[in-house]
């Protein structure tokens, strides 16, 4: 059995990179959904770092995050 080579030619590939669609497009469940995660985590984040709230409350914030 004989494998032969295929003159392929690369300049035919669309390489670019399309642009990302425009601001009247509504945003799709990914990215939605890690906007969202994300900023969970920064109000957690925050929580964390004031000194100024209540033991309670800084060990209920610990406890959702050692849950995950």
């Amino acid at each position: 059995m004989a494998l032969l080579s295929a003159n392929v030619s690369h300049q035919d590939a669309d390489d670019t990179i399309p642009e990302p669609p425009g601001a009247e497009v509504t945003q799709g469940v990914l990215p939605r959904l890690i906007a969202t995660l994300v900023q969970r985590r920064r109000q957690v984040k925050s929580l964390m770092k004031d000194r100024t709230i209540a033991h309670a409350k800084h060990l209920q914030v610990w406890m959702r995050i050692s849950q995950r």
